[in-house]
């Protein structure tokens, strides 16, 4: 199965759901190379592959929201979203339709806090669906935004709750929404911050270019001198520690240095996003997906 994937195209994201089932999706090399905007979302069932569902967008992130009626989301980069039931029918949203804005934005991230799913993007946008598939526009206003369009805005998001939520992106910003209104807090950095984690030791997490990393919540924030030269781009809990990858490497955080990680005897060599649920985390990267649980480094793909 690992070739047969490599070979027609490239692993853009993946999610794990409940009872050893998870979704990975798959960009095709000739419609890249062509340009077409797809997405081809495969459920992986206990080592059994569904059937393909095709999307005729790019997927900007997949969740888990662990709803009774909704196994997966997927959140396209230009705001269409894919809710996946797990008898496989599937009903969709158009954020750009519901909700209408004169600067145009991408969604970047996706994560689940507190039961809703969380959804940010360039232009400050964030938006909020529920287990009912309503959505709420939570992006920050006019004229507290200070920078606009596909350039800046947010990159993640993640939270304690509903009321400690956590964006962050372009140019080391760090804002923080209560659950009514936006603050932006004081970064010490001015490089991208590309992921945010809200761990289970209580204190956020936040990865970024150049191998940037800060540590802090709330106001107070502090760089971590992690001795990687490589830009960051996610950020995970798993087993009582802190992971991170670059594009080739996976990290665990050990004290404030990163020390690379060596994933024996399956020795990935693509990572990008990072899913821990629970005592399971899956690593994802263009060509390789790897599940990690119970000690054991399986090699899905």
């Amino acid at each position: 199965m690992s070739t047969f994937f490599s070979s027609i195209g490239h692993i853009s994201d993946g999610a794990l759901g409940r009872n050893g089932r998870l979704m990975f999706c798959l960009l095709d090399k000739k419609l890249l190379a062509e340009q077409v905007e797809h997405s081809i979302l495969y459920l992986w069932d206990n080592a059994k592959l569904g059937k393909p569902v095709n999307l005729p967008w790019t997927s900007a992130a997949l969740c888990h929201p662990g709803w009774p009626n909704i196994e997966f989301v997927a959140v396209g980069k230009h705001g269409k979203i894919a809710c996946l039931s797990s008898d496989g029918s599937c009903q969709e949203i158009d954020l750009k339709e519901r909700f209408p804005a004169e600067v145009d934005y991408l969604i970047r991230a996706a994560k689940v806090i507190a039961g809703a799913i969380y959804i940010v993007g360039t232009a400050h946008k964030m938006f909020r669906l529920t287990s009912s598939l309503d959505v709420e526009n939570l992006s920050v206003p006019e004229p507290q935004r200070a920078l606009c369009g596909y350039s800046t805005g947010f990159e993640a998001v993640d939270g304690f709750d509903e009321n400690e939520i956590y964006a962050v992106g372009w140019e080391g910003e760090i804002w923080l929404f209560n659950g009514n209104s936006w603050v932006q807090m004081d970064s010490p950095t001015n490089l991208i911050n590309t992921s945010v984690l809200c761990a289970a030791d209580s204190q956020v997490y936040i990865v970024g270019q150049m191998g940037n990393m800060l540590i802090g919540r709330r106001d107070q924030w502090h760089i971590v001198a992690t001795e990687v030269d490589a830009d960051l781009w996610d950020i995970a809990y798993f087993d009582g520690h802190i992971y991170c990858c670059s594009m080739k490497q996976l990290f665990m955080l050990n004290g404030e240095l990163l020390d690379p990680v060596s994933l024996a005897p399956v020795f990935p060599t693509t990572f990008a996003k990072l899913h821990s649920v629970g005592h399971a985390m899956l690593s994802v990267g263009m060509d390789d997906m790897v599940l990690l649980a119970a000690g054991k480094v399986l090699k899905i793909i």
